[in-house]
């Protein structure tokens, strides 16, 4: 690399940096989900319940199926949605596990999110077997006027498990059972707001940012020496010399281990020792 390509270089990650500064409190990125689809005729409706992570909440909408014939389109721009802060999802994720164990006592049990609300229903709200379960969302005005209304009903027997499979002759028998998976679809949405509240607490983000530290740190220690030897400043030195060298945790932490501030509780030197290397 020649030197100037190496300040070219230099360039492109200032340029890079800045950039990144000024967009990246509007970059908002649409992380898609769940996506389940009713197409039954004897449904409450067909449509398709899906959920996506969007600008730290969670949105689950249901989707009107549209279309003649066998072929399925779904009507996006026609959804009905609501959107879940951490503490609602928290809410609404048990408010679904106390409808597994006891789905007349939840009947039609839900929570408020904003203009919106969600409830899950057993099948006696809609005159069906009380073994059917259906999620209902309601949008609503200031006048509390309804603006848009849906309902997914959960699958129940479209979820087969297979035994006794037999192979002769070149030909696949076997049986199946479709009650024993019945409540997959309820199983997997309260595990996509259990997932939701947790990614929330950064504790997955941290785990993932601590386990690539080393592999970043080797890649750029590897790039830099490549930057110096041609007699260019890496970019990140740069950056760092204009950025403030002292953080209020960074001054936290050097008040917690200063034994001069602290004589009589401060760590033994192994403590530190250890906490510096880390």
């Amino acid at each position: 690399m020649s030197l100037n390509q190496a300040k070219s270089f230099n360039y492109l990650e200032d340029k890079k940096y800045s950039s990144y500064n000024k967009q990246s409190q509007e970059f908002r990125p649409t992380v898609g989900g769940l996506k389940f689809y009713n197409t039954d005729h004897d449904a409450i409706t067909q449509s398709a319940l899906m959920t996506a992570m969007w600008n730290g909440m969670l949105k689950v909408y249901i989707v009107p199926k549209i279309g003649i014939g066998t072929k399925s389109e779904w009507d996006i721009k026609n959804s009905t949605d609501i959107y879940f802060n951490p503490h609602k999802a928290k809410m609404f994720s048990d408010i679904l596990k106390g409808y597994k164990k006891d789905p007349v006592k939840y009947d039609g049990a839900g929570v408020i999110c904003g203009k919106s609300l969600i409830t899950i229903n057993n099948g006696n709200s809609f005159n069906k077997d009380a073994s059917d379960a259906a999620i209902r969302i309601i949008r609503f005005n200031k006048q509390s006027s309804i603006e848009s209304e849906a309902a997914y009903q959960l699958n129940t027997s479209y979820y087969p498990m297979i035994y006794d499979v037999n192979t002769t002759d070149g030909v696949v028998k076997y049986n199946q059972q479709t009650n024993v998976f019945g409540e997959v679809e309820l199983d997997m949405l309260i595990d996509q707001f259990d997932q939701f509240i947790l990614a929330m607490t950064n504790a997955m983000a941290y785990s993932y940012i601590d386990v690539n530290r080393k592999e970043s740190q080797r890649i750029r220690n590897g790039i830099d020496n490549l930057i110096t030897r041609v007699g260019a400043e890496p970019a990140w030195k740069k950056i760092s010399k204009r950025a403030n060298t002292s953080t209020d945790q960074d001054q936290y932490m050097q008040n917690l281990f200063d034994e001069d501030d602290n004589p009589q509780e401060g760590p033994s030197e192994d403590i530190k020792n250890a906490f510096n290397v880390f």
